[in-house]
């Protein structure tokens, strides 16, 4: 499914505001493994994801730990409407060639001022990235490591598969070592 689908189809968009958003973005090729923001850097643009795969890190301890993963049809970024023009709290990386279209955040703004349709699907992206921080801490983060993998694979086989091993190890915060001996006993 192309991305205007994805707005038609799964955010209910109207062709008139699906038209709007694509006239305001700009489309960008990432090679693999390129930083497309790093944690600290100022988020002035709105981004999705056409194709590809984006990993959203953030480093502690010397660490880096993921966060979450995002795919076609997702959003990366600070959420819109929130910290305008502020600085990233994780850093994103592209662990594939990914397309991404962006919209700068100042007419994004300005989109949802214009538009209650957008607005209203403004609203929708911060209640989808509340809604899932929320289920993560209260239905997944305090499982055991095995459960939480096959879970992920029950939720996102495809994705398990697009993923490096040292990504999902960093993920579920254990190391590539025990998430492969994780791997080989439920095999």
């Amino acid at each position: 499914m192309n991305f205007t689908e994805t707005l038609r189809n799964a955010c209910c968009l109207s062709p008139e505001s699906i038209s709007v958003l694509m006239e305001n973005t700009e489309r960008i090729v990432h090679p693999k493994h390129t930083v497309i923001l790093s944690e600290g850097d100022r988020d002035t643009r709105t981004g999705f994801v056409e194709t590809g795969l984006i990993r959203c890190s953030v480093l502690r301890d010397g660490k880096p730990v993921t966060l979450r993963f995002a795919c076609e049809g997702e959003m990366i970024g600070t959420v819109p409407g929130f910290l305008p023009g502020g600085r990233s709290p994780a850093t994103l990386e592209t662990l594939e060639e990914t397309v991404l279209l962006y919209i700068p955040r100042t007419r994004m703004e300005a989109l949802f001022a214009e538009s209650v349709e957008l607005a209203n699907w403004g609203r929708r992206l911060v209640e989808k990235q509340l809604v899932e921080c929320e289920r993560y801490f209260t239905e997944y983060y305090w499982q055991d490591k095995k459960t939480q993998y096959l879970r992920l694979l029950g939720e996102y086989p495809d994705l398990l598969r697009r993923v490096p091993l040292k990504d999902l190890a960093s993920y579920l915060d254990v190391t590539p070592q025990s998430l492969s001996r994780i791997r080989s006993r439920i095999r």
